[in-house]
């Protein structure tokens, strides 16, 4: 009986990865490898035959493409996440590896509040963070009035994050119908910040739920994460998170809030009328010949608003909250909350030309005229004859409101006499006509 449970024990398992190319990727292993040989950072990732490096969260390296190899790393921590990088292959972005080997039993980890860890997932099926690290999210005083959690930001590589100061859990629940991608998955690996230090114990994995959905009632359900769809950016797979806490001009939904470092976005988020929010700002990196763009630590963090109402984008001020610094890859996160912009007037619907002020008039007026789309748009000035005398416009113009002047001269610069004019404007399709009176 005892040498038939030993058999079950250690029965070897495996272990499928799915990683993306041209991305950093944050995994970790759930099996406990046959041989120690097998342990290696090199067998453990020799199947990513286009991989350029691995990393641990000490700063030591595995660079297999170098003469000779370079391998700081050695035999892998199975409690640790490790980032890696790969080129894409002609035919796929994604590339699954297997590993075999015993089932990993659930361990220690010391952490402490100097940096982040990456950490790894000891289990065999998702599990909800919430209940993973219940340790953590306790609340503890700092003197005088302040109380904060042991468990600053837990982070995986795709911008997903639970920040509890904030009651922002996107790791559990995504607040989508789906909850296959919920939770910490075994394969991951997942960034953490601690306030304090302490020495985290793994619960086993018998006393943890597994992952469902609806994981929150129903008046606790946030609408979901919505990507920028104006601002352009890199998901490089090394985010750094941003709490958008507010905003002192009202922003609607279906506005866009873009992080920039100096002129290039680096994040965004379609906002879905709801505070506090977590945007991802994406960090760049170099490596060899391979430049991905993003952010550079330490880069002041700005904000631009595209406004749905007024289709224009705004440099907007922000005040940055909670004592953090207002830098990209400064402390765990930065929070901020939007100062006040002005927003213009909602744009057209459909084009229009409209009547000019003053009118009658000596010696000028001003002609209105809207357009719902970039057009071509031409207006011209016609006598009571149907001559035309001027042109006022013949250009290509954006979507908006506009306007121009007519000082009483035709197109020779002379003065035209006392009478009717009329006003023709061309867009696209639409023609309308106004009619004008000149007194002198």
């Amino acid at each position: 009986d005892v040498t038939v449970k030993l058999l079950e024990a250690y029965t070897s398992i495996d272990q499928t990865v799915t990683v993306t190319g041209d991305r950093v990727n944050l995994i970790s292993f759930n099996i406990d490898p046959i041989t120690v040989d097998e342990k290696n950072i090199a067998a453990m990732l020799g199947n990513l035959n286009t991989l350029e490096v691995a990393q641990n969260d000490n700063g030591q390296y595995y660079l297999p493409g170098r003469t000779p190899v370079i391998n700081q790393i050695g035999t892998v921590d199975l409690r640790v996440g490790y980032q890696i990088y790969f080129k894409t292959t002609p035919t796929s972005s994604d590339i699954q590896f297997t590993k075999s080997g015993f089932r990993l039993t659930p361990g220690s980890l010391p952490l402490d509040s100097t940096k982040f860890y990456m950490i790894g997932v000891p289990y065999q099926v998702p599990h909800f963070a919430s209940d993973v690290f219940t340790t953590l999210i306790n609340v503890r005083p700092t003197f005088p009035i302040e109380t904060r959690h042991d468990l600053v930001v837990l982070q995986d590589d795709e911008g997903k994050v639970w920040v509890p100061q904030y009651n922002i859990n996107t790791i559990d629940d995504d607040n989508d119908a789906n909850s296959a991608d919920d939770g910490l998955r075994p394969g991951n690996g997942y960034k953490v910040y601690v306030q304090y230090g302490s020495n985290f114990e793994y619960p086993t994995e018998a006393g943890l739920r597994l992952v469902t959905k609806p994981v929150l009632a129903a008046d606790q359900m946030k609408k979901p994460f919505v990507a920028s769809e104006y601002f352009d950016y890199k998901e490089t797979g090394s985010p750094y998170i941003v709490i958008v806490k507010g905003s002192k001009t009202l922003l609607k939904e279906g506005d866009e809030i873009g992080l920039f470092a100096g002129d290039l976005c680096v994040g965004g988020a379609v906002f879905q009328g709801q505070y506090p929010m977590a945007i991802p700002a994406w960090e760049g990196f170099e490596l060899g010949d391979t430049r991905v763009p993003g952010y550079k630590r330490g880069q002041e963090i700005t904000v631009k608003i595209w406004s749905n109402t007024d289709r224009q984008v705004h440099d907007v001020p922000v005040e940055f909250k909670d004592r953090t610094l207002g830098s990209y890859g400064s402390g765990a996160l930065t929070a901020l909350a939007i100062g006040e912009f002005e927003i213009g007037e909602a744009l057209p619907t459909k084009f229009g030309l409209g009547r000019n002020f003053p009118n009658p008039f000596n010696p000028e007026t001003t002609i209105p005229y809207h357009i719902p789309e970039k057009s071509q748009v031409r207006l011209t000035i016609y006598n009571a004859v149907g001559q035309s005398i001027r042109g006022l416009v013949d250009m290509e113009r954006e979507a908006g409101r506009y306007s121009v002047k007519w000082d009483g001269r035709d197109s020779n610069g002379g003065r035209v006499s006392s009478g009717v004019y009329f006003i023709e404007m061309r867009a696209g399709s639409h023609v309308q006509i106004q009619k004008m009176t000149l007194l002198q």
